[in-house]
């Protein structure tokens, strides 16, 4: 039985456009194999990918045809170069793996990793008719290897200012960006800071006093084909300095503390203080001033 196979390749993937990237007929089905996003011969491994596979040609529209679609998934050895099936594909994908199109959710293919994805058709009421289609690509790598911080472990919100600064990260597609954001309400977030330096200044909004007034800064490592990773900085801020008496009884730390820091600027010698005495009915008193 004659088979042919026929490549239809664009001169650059864009995301969002749909791409023939394969044909191959195969037992009298032609397949369509096309790309609707994050599908070229490099992937980002941090966004969804989606593709649609189609037959256009008879037999496909005959009126007894009944087509069952089959989505496989390999990766390739590291070692020996061998190529080993993905079992947890469809722990993995949003659609399901006997629909025409697959999508898989993003952070979900290793970084850095050959991968070959298959399709295959069959007409269930038909004798000798099938098809596939494959697609054969690489995932982008990952910034990795370094670390996030921040000079100060707590802080007074909008009175103080962080410094945020990420060390030691690599990767192939430089140069890196790095994004400082941090969560709101309803699901909602604010970048802080954005751009090329792995260093940023900024003042805080105040922490969840329900949780101690801890703050989560999410940041994300950007390499320049887009591929990301993220890791977070965890600081303390307070509306106010008495709200650090409170923080630190909670944490049955001491009954009486006194919190220093310095004025960002301009530079002065005077520190201000605060006293935190539980007193004997419970409640707290502050003692503020100067040193």
């Amino acid at each position: 039985m004659n088979s042919r196979m026929r490549k239809v390749l664009p001169n650059s993937f864009r995301l969002n456009k749909t791409t023939c990237l394969k044909f191959h007929k195969m037992r009298h089905i032609p397949l369509i194999f096309s790309c609707i996003m994050n599908c070229g011969f490099k992937v980002n491994p941090t966004v969804k990918v989606t593709l649609t596979s189609n037959c256009t040609n008879p037999p496909c529209h005959k009126e007894n045809v009944q087509l069952i679609y089959q989505w496989t998934l390999f990766i390739q050895s590291t070692l020996n170069a061998s190529w080993t099936r993905v079992d947890q594909l469809e722990s993995v994908a949003r659609t399901t793996l006997n629909s025409s199109s697959l999508v898989i959710n993003p952070n979900t293919l290793l970084p850095g990793r050959n991968y070959r994805l298959k399709v295959a058709l069959d007409n269930a009421k038909g004798e000798s008719s099938s098809g596939f289609s494959v697609w054969r690509f690489t995932t982008f790598s990952v910034p990795s290897g370094g670390v996030c911080t921040a000079n100060l472990s707590t802080g007074v919100a909008v009175q103080e200012t962080f410094t945020l600064t990420c060390t030691g990260w690599q990767g192939p597609n430089q140069p890196l960006l790095y994004e400082f954001m941090i969560a709101l309400a309803q699901g909602t977030s604010t970048i802080l800071s954005y751009g090329y330096s792995s260093v940023t200044e900024i003042t805080l909004p105040p922490g969840d006093p329900l949780k101690n007034y801890s703050l989560t800064i999410d940041v994300y490592i950007i390499g320049s084909m887009g591929s990301r990773t993220k890791t977070t900085i965890k600081v303390q801020v307070g509306e106010k300095a008495e709200d650090f008496c409170q923080m630190m009884l909670l944490h049955q730390e001491i009954d009486t503390e006194m919190l220093q820091w310095r004025e960002p600027s301009p530079p002065t010698i005077l520190a201000l203080y605060v006293e935190c005495v539980e007193n004997p009915n419970g409640k707290l008193s502050q003692i503020v001033g100067f040193s």
